[in-house]
């Protein structure tokens, strides 16, 4: 459904005019998305599910490379489904703790991944959305060569 390196960033729009992209390091390629203690938010990004997947995913891996500074540093990559009406309350919102799913591996890449069950009430209308924020320490935390792949 999502694959992506950074090296192109397409559906990642750059809505809070983060510096969120950045050739620090990079798992592959030349590109990552940071966050540290001046950039909370990274690049989102959002697409109609409808024109990720031809059906209703029942579930939504995640996999990701991220890169934690150090136990000090705060971040989840978050995940959101809602419907496309106004003011409508999401019908997924997940955030991976990814400092917690390191598992205390600093200062090196390490994959993390995550699973999400879609309920069957979101729709090909409704909007995807995904972004890596910053949750707490000012360390910075990069996140390359993600990726969503549909469970069947």
């Amino acid at each position: 459904m999502i694959s992506n390196d950074f090296e192109s960033l397409e559906g990642w729009v750059n809505d809070l005019n983060t510096t969120s992209l950045t050739r620090e390091k990079a798992h592959s390629g030349q590109y990552s998305l940071k966050v540290d203690g001046t950039t909370e938010y990274g690049r989102t990004y959002t697409n109609q599910l409808g024109k990720m997947h031809d059906t209703r995913p029942k579930k939504l891996k995640i996999n990701a490379w991220v890169f934690v500074s150090g136990a000090q540093a705060g971040a989840k990559l978050v995940t959101v489904i809602t419907d496309p009406a106004p003011d409508a309350k999401p019908a997924v919102w997940d955030g991976l703790d990814v400092v917690a799913a390191v598992k205390g591996q600093y200062g090196k890449w390490v994959e993390i991944s995550n699973e999400l069950t879609v309920p069957e009430s979101v729709t090909p209308t409704n909007k995807f959305q995904m972004y890596l924020w910053r949750t707490g320490g000012s360390a910075p935390v990069y996140l390359d060569d993600l990726t969503v792949t549909a469970v069947e």
